[in-house]
């Protein structure tokens, strides 16, 4: 596993197919899963919140918006650092360091921030934060895609509920502070319940393993590229909030903690309606509508007041917390399916911090510049963004029309090979010969031709999986089912076979097959 594109893949010795590993052990691991991923995000949440309020009037700090903007800072740096110390922290003692981490940025640490020693503080707060996501979210790498999607509904659901009910109470009281220190010690606590096996196996898959099983360089920077632009709209709402405050239009006794936690709500109930309802699908409604409901938004905020711009501006940022959370289930489910390190997926959100920080000072920067009132100047660029490079970022990133998706059996009989000495009918694929572990024998006439095709356009392992699959007819849905993955990823995985092979439909992947020498092309 893990060689160089161009190498030759190894042939099948067996009928049995390297299974996608998925943790499926009961109630328990669920509710610990949920309630500490709940507790985390609260305390995280709310923690980097209440940073500035609490920084504001101590050594002659009265900027807000600079204390954001070096936790944003720290956080890009130590998501970075997740990757450079990869190879120790994959390790045992390497955990317990990261969970220490945890303990002392998220319950011991924030008191600094009271304090002149305030500059200490805010680096070690935001490594805190770091770590307590980053170990609960390698607890959600090792489930399967409908069973993650509901608990990470119930945390998040659960986590915005707490963070409006401290959105609401006065911003100087002491209950808010210790709500979230309650929950960020029982974040910590619940992780010491935590058993996993199958994450302690992914997290020994070193860095530059896991580099080589994601061949697809091109699909890996797109994915980036989309981190980068997810967190610039997110920064760009709190570039927007810091303008509609200067601007007096904001009311003064709404705590953007509120705000926040509503719209964490209104993601939430999305992404629990995509995992109930498999109709909704959460991933595809934002690649169609992600930027023309930006563009509506934007387009208001300028013209509303009041409560109305309130409802707005949550209106955004539930739009961003959304592409967050589909973000969040989608590596979880890459590093189960490709079986790598999560430390080597979860620093990618390295790119969704910084996007953050550059949308962020943006608007600011953008509505001091601009000839024109700020507010709409801010909004403007961002509607420009949202219509012109996210749409065509969409476009690059998952061009549907690549694609064309036949029926299961079309043309199967005629295409594949059987097991002799050339083409000839292949089994029926909606046959009662179903079972996931038949795959193609070893040493068959179609089993040397798909080796070949692998090796000679560098097709991963487990493309080379689905490869098998779909030139024994299966669909979309099938390949959905056989890995337990989502649509959209079934979909991502077909399409870069496609786009590899330079073909567009399943009866183009049989004239492959068939050819006299592929290699020639």
């Amino acid at each position: 596993m893990g060689e160089p594109a161009g190498s030759a893949v190894e042939p099948r010795a067996g009928l049995e197919a390297r299974t996608v590993p998925v943790r499926e052990d009961g109630a328990r691991s669920s509710a610990l899963l949920l309630l500490g991923l709940a507790s985390a995000l609260f305390a995280v949440c709310a923690t980097l919140g209440t940073a500035p309020l609490r920084v504001v009037g101590v050594a002659g700090v009265s900027d807000r918006f600079l204390v954001d903007v070096l936790l944003m800072a720290f956080a890009l740096l130590w998501l970075v650092g997740l990757r450079a110390l990869a190879r120790y922290l994959s390790t045992a003692a390497g955990m317990r360091a990261l969970a220490g981490v945890a303990f002392a940025g998220t319950v011991l640490c924030p008191l600094l921030l009271e304090t002149d020693a305030w500059l200490v503080g805010v680096p070690l707060v935001a490594a805190g934060a770091v770590a307590l996501v980053f170990l609960w979210w390698s607890h959600a790498c090792t489930l399967g895609r409908p069973r993650l999607g509901l608990i990470l509904a119930g945390a998040v659901s659960l986590a915005a509920a707490l963070l409006v009910a401290a959105g609401l109470l006065p911003a100087d009281s002491p209950r808010v502070d210790y709500l979230r220190d309650l929950a960020a010690l029982a974040s910590c606590l619940l992780l010491l319940a935590a058993r996993n096996d199958l994450r302690d196996r992914l997290l020994r898959v070193s860095i530059a393993e896991s580099r080589a099983r994601r061949r697809d360089r091109r699909h890996s920077r797109l994915g980036e590229l989309n981190y980068l632009s997810v967190g610039i709209i997110l920064g760009a709402d709190g570039g927007l909030w810091l303008l509609l405050g200067d601007a007096g239009a904001l009311p003064a006794d709404v705590s953007p903690v509120l705000v926040f936690g509503a719209a964490l709500l209104v993601a939430g109930a999305l992404v629990a309606a995509s995992a109930l309802v498999p109709a909704f699908d959460a991933e595809q409604l934002s690649k169609d509508y992600l930027s023309a409901s930006l563009a509506v938004g934007y387009l208001l905020v300028p013209l509303l007041d009041g409560a109305a711009l309130l409802v707005a501006c949550g209106y955004l940022v539930a739009l961003a917390l959304v592409q967050v959370l589909i973000i969040f289930l989608a590596g979880a489910e890459l590093v189960r399916f490709e079986e790598l390190s999560p430390l080597y997926s979860f620093s990618e959100a390295a790119y969704l911090a910084g996007g953050v920080f550059v949308g962020a000072l943006a608007m600011p920067l953008i509505g001091a510049l601009a000839p024109a009132p700020p507010l709409p100047a801010a909004c403007g660029a961002v509607l420009l963004y949202a219509i012109v490079i996210q749409v065509q970022l969409n476009k690059v990133s998952f061009p549907e029309e690549w694609v064309s998706e036949e029926p299961a059996d079309a043309g199967v009989g005629a295409a594949e090979p059987a097991v002799g000495e050339g083409p000839s009918a292949a089994p029926d694929p909606g046959s009662a010969d179903d079972a996931d572990a038949r795959l193609i024998p070893a040493g068959s006439y179609l089993r040397r031709r798909l080796d070949d095709i692998g090796a000679h356009y560098g097709l991963s392992p487990r493309q080379c999986e689905i490869l098998d699959l779909l030139a024994r007819g299966r669909d979309t849905q099938y390949v959905m089912d056989r890995f337990t993955i989502s649509r959209a990823t079934a979909k991502t995985h077909v399409y870069n076979i496609y786009r590899k092979l330079d073909i567009h439909s399943r009866q183009d992947l049989y004239d492959l097959i068939e050819k006299d020498d592929f290699t020639t092309l």
